[in-house]
């Protein structure tokens, strides 16, 4: 993701046990200050071989760094009112700058005035 723009993770929940699991939540823990929302908030029921797919929404605040930033996804969900203990997973948020437009820019323009000198002195000397 670039500095400055938020991260979209879609993250598949897949019932592979043998009973029915209820109120499936999902939770993402991220730096202190990010943004975090989850939608939708809950799957009401999801029978076995069933899937459900939520979409986690990421906002850095404005002063981000560069860097790579975990993530923790971790699964709340319920069997005949028994707490189910699932499966936590991590996820990379990598941030990069936004590329430097005004100093490529002055790059080539200077790549072009040394490649024009060089022309111009050339033909300038085979001229003598």
């Amino acid at each position: 993701m670039r500095r400055g723009s938020p991260a979209a993770l879609e993250v598949t929940l897949r019932n592979i046990g043998i009973r029915r699991v209820d109120n499936v939540r999902l939770h993402a823990d991220a730096p202190s200050d990010w943004r975090v929302s989850v939608t939708p908030s809950m799957a009401e029921r999801l029978d076995p071989g069933a899937e459900v797919r939520m979409a986690v929404d990421l906002a850095p605040p404005p002063p981000v760094a560069v860097g790579d930033y975990p993530v923790l996804l971790h699964t709340e969900a319920y069997s005949d009112n028994r707490r189910v203990k699932p499966h936590d997973q991590s996820a990379r948020i990598h941030v990069v700058a936004p590329p430097n437009w005004l100093g490529m820019c002055l790059l080539v323009l200077l790549l072009l005035g040394v490649v024009g000198g060089v022309v111009w002195w050339g033909v300038r000397v085979t001229r003598r």
